[in-house]
């Protein structure tokens, strides 16, 4: 559920899940719903500074670890020392960014470079985050307690997002303009299905240890499914009907390795501080890295042994790529992280100005760095200015430094950060609408005192556009219980239907005049074959690495004599097989007896133990003739 707001952030409630987490909460084992979360691994403990000739010994209590989660994923950070205001403060090595404890307001801070803020209580909850503009989100719980439920998310401007429990599990989501979401759960009290105000279904499932094993959509289609082992490590994963990864890891040796649904092994090794060093593949791929810093790798060599090496600041920004040719193109930043300067291989530069709340303000598209004075020279007629509000929209583009050859583009906006009118260098102004939901219901000109309504757009309940209408007439959309399009209806009645495989694929489209195409793909998703309303069926053949290897166009009959010399041999041809390419050849193979059926060059081949090789059948013109194919 997401809505947007004024400001950097939107107002939404996700689901975070990880096996690795013991804990149970307001959704049930593995599950959190606020972005961020503190975690303390140990108790306060009374710490005391030295004394200097400047500042006295300070004598405070503070955890010495707390790792900081940002959505799934937990970062130790360790007690580095006060700031100048007597406050604790942590540090990572690997993340710029610094946790703060404010003694006297009893608070967690998580500061980051560019002033945006992420504010927690002293029990580790979320009760705030702050984007650059100081425009913020606060969380709201039921009580100050470690176990406390969130119940309410709202914005500044009072846009909100509330959260109803029975027994503690959380029941009902209210989101604005009437939207809902329900939740039900099992018998061990595990979040097991997601209802939308529209009826939508999404139903999950979980092992023995209350793991989650299992995504069901609204359609019954099961789209993911796992496998853990011992140490709650998923070894085996399941995306869609086909597509299927097994993983194996072996933390002593620092090794790890995945095999996907093609039978392509990945062997992955790592250094003392578990850092990828190489990665091999069964199909003879390897890729190299080196590192001398917690930022990023030093050097990659890709499989062609060529290496591009990377130098970072004391940030963790990137400052300079070099290519194996020695290229290079360079970065400088400011202390805020903001990109300031990039030169790329050619010597072309761009320079960035921001204002002190780290928004951009000028952007100079042909610059120069001069190395020996540190200063960049701009060219003044290669710029654009922008200006803002103060939630951080953009009222102004301005492109251009000469007056006679600037190009303005402004805008207004509404109280939720949406624009309510764009105005174009060429000084037409075009207004929206929104309703309660922030989804444009209308966009509009108006010149003097005529108004021309361009599109309008009316919604169902998952906020899918069901109608629009334009001066050129009328479009109605229906969609499937997973919200892909299954119809679009013109105002003369004309109708194209779509229809959809188990794992959301487009699978058959029908236009108006009845003519279908069809698509078929492999088990990871790759198109492999279309056949068009006029019969012609284009082949696409990709290697294990889902790389396109050729492509081959034939004509429908050949599948229509496929089947039916599958009739007329069966004991050669058992059960119907899908056709496919391989080197050239349009064919189809039949694992119970080994052998093949297939084309190239206009004739038909049999291949197998059956044929003693390679049997030349005839002509397709032949056989079309032979077992009554009809043009």
């Amino acid at each position: 559920m997401t809505f947007p707001v004024a400001g950097n952030h939107t107002l939404s409630l996700t689901r975070y899940y990880s096996s690795f987490n013991e804990k149970t909460a307001e959704l049930g084992r593995g599950w959190w719903i606020t972005p961020y979360g503190l975690r303390f691994s140990d108790d306060k403990k009374g710490y005391k500074t030295e004394a200097t000739t400047e500042k006295p010994s300070i004598s405070f209590r503070s955890h010495y670890r707390i790792f900081v989660r940002t959505g799934s994923s937990e970062m130790p950070y360790t007690l580095a020392g006060v700031s100048s205001n007597n406050n604790p403060f942590y540090t990572n090595k690997d993340s710029p960014v610094h946790l703060l404890y404010s003694v006297e307001e009893d608070r967690y801070i998580l500061n980051h470079n560019n002033g945006s803020q992420v504010s927690f209580n002293k029990k580790g909850k979320l009760t705030a985050v702050t984007d650059i503009n100081k425009v913020s989100l606060s969380y709201y719980y039921n009580n100050e307690n470690v176990d406390a439920h969130l119940i309410k998310i709202q914005h500044q401007n009072e846009r909100k997002i509330e959260l109803v429990y029975e027994n503690g599990k959380l029941e009902q989501v209210k989101g604005p303009g009437g939207s809902l979401a329900d939740y039900s759960y099992n018998s061990e009290n595990m979040l097991s299905k997601i209802t939308s105000d529209c009826g939508r279904v999404v139903s999950l499932g979980y092992d023995s240890e209350k793991r989650l094993n299992k995504i069901i959509n609204g359609r019954g289609d099961t789209v993911f499914s796992a496998n853990y082992d011992d140490y709650n490590r998923a070894s085996k994963q399941s995306y869609g009907a086909k597509a299927k990864t097994q993983n194996k890891f072996d933390l002593e040796s620092r090794m790890g390795n995945s095999t996907d649904s093609n039978g392509v092994t990945i062997k992955r090794f790592y250094d003392d501080e578990y850092r990828l060093l190489t990665s091999k593949d069964s199909e003879g791929r390897q890729y190299d890295l080196t590192w001398n810093t917690s930022h990023g790798p030093a050097s990659v060599t890709d499989p062609m042994r060529k290496t591009t090496s990377y130098q970072y600041d004391r940030l963790g920004n990137v400052t300079k790529v070099t290519d194996a040719q020695e290229k290079s193109s360079q970065y400088r930043y400011n202390n805020a992280s903001n990109l300031i300067y990039s030169e790329n291989s050619q010597g072309q530069g761009t320079y960035a100005k921001y204002d002190k709340l780290n928004r951009l303000i000028a952007l100079y598209s042909n610059a120069k760095l001069n190395t020996e004075t540190d200063k960049v020279a701009v060219d003044s007629d290669f710029v654009t200015h922008y200006e803002y509000d103060a939630q951080g929209n953009v009222l102004k583009v301005q492109q251009g430094g000469v007056a006679g050859n600037q190009q303005t583009q402004t805008a207004t906006y509404d109280s939720n950060g949406m624009p309510t009118s764009i105005t174009s260098p060429t000084g037409i102004t075009q207004s929206l609408e929104y309703d309660e939901r922030s989804t444009g219901v209308r966009r509009y000109e108006t010149t003097e005192t005529i108004e021309t309504t361009l599109v309008s757009y009316k919604y169902d309940k998952s906020d899918h556009v069901i109608k629009v209408t334009t001066p050129a007439g009328i479009i109605n959309y229906e969609y499937d219980e997973n919200g892909n399009l299954i119809s679009q209806t013109d105002d003369r009645l004309h109708v194209t239907g779509y229809t959809y495989n188990a794992d959301n694929l487009l699978q058959e489209v029908t236009d108006a005049e009845g003519g279908t195409t069809q698509y078929s793909y492999d088990i990871h998703g790759n198109i492999t074959k279309i056949t068009l309303p006029n019969g012609l069926i284009r082949n696409i053949g990709y290697d294990k690495l889902d790389r396109q290897t050729n492509e081959l166009w034939v004509d429908t009959r050949v599948d229509s004599l496929f089947n039916a010399i599958e009739e007329k041999y069966p004991t050669y041809f058992p059960n119907r097989q899908e056709s496919s390419i391989n080197k050239n050849y349009y064919l189809r193979y039949y694992p119970e007896t080994g052998n093949y059926m297939g084309t190239k060059d206009g004739r038909v081949y049999g291949y197998g133990n059956d044929f003693n090789g390679l049997h030349d059948a005839g002509t397709l013109e032949e056989l079309y003739k032979e077992y009554e194919i009809p043009e």
